[in-house]
């Protein structure tokens, strides 16, 4: 009687590497994490949503696990990169921002597009940097929010 075997490690050109994914629980995020797993990393997924990072790791087996971070608070990147040994490579597609029409959006609103995704992918770097391998990467992703971007005449 044979015994079972472990877990197959997927051989590719990431076997060995870490890959960081903040915004890694969902959309590209998610798929860019699929993708490396398959290519043999293993992956941390990071995010504001325990349960759906939860749901992320879990589909993606054992080549991945999660912690929380928040890219607009400067101690909770440190503390999430704190709890890495290394960062093979960086991949942040992490963003939480209000959009609107610039006459309805608050001064406030209309700065969250540069805490979210400017500043907290330049915070992001900034604690992977010490980590990261010398021939590691990082992929910064930026976007544009779909909604209210309706051409509008200007009066």
């Amino acid at each position: 009687m044979s015994s079972p075997s472990a877990p197959r490690v997927p051989e590719g050109p990431l076997k060995d590497r870490t890959v960081v994914l903040i915004g890694g629980g969902s959309g590209i995020g998610l798929r860019v994490a699929h993708q490396a797993v398959a290519a043999g990393a293993q992956v941390v997924l990071g995010g504001r949503t325990p349960d759906r990072l939860a749901a992320a790791a879990q589909e993606l087996g054992g080549a991945a696990r999660w912690q929380t971070v928040d890219v607009t608070d400067d101690a909770s990147l440190a503390a999430f990169f704190d709890g890495l040994d290394r960062v093979d490579h960086l991949f942040t597609s992490a963003a939480s921002y209000r959009v609107g029409a610039l006459r309805e959006l608050s001064p406030q609103d209309a700065e969250t597009p540069f805490t979210s995704k400017f500043w907290g992918q330049y915070h992001a770097v900034r604690h992977a940097a010490p980590k990261l391998s010398p021939d590691g990467s990082v992929v910064l992703m930026a976007g544009a929010a779909p909604r209210g971007t309706a051409p509008r005449t200007w009066r």
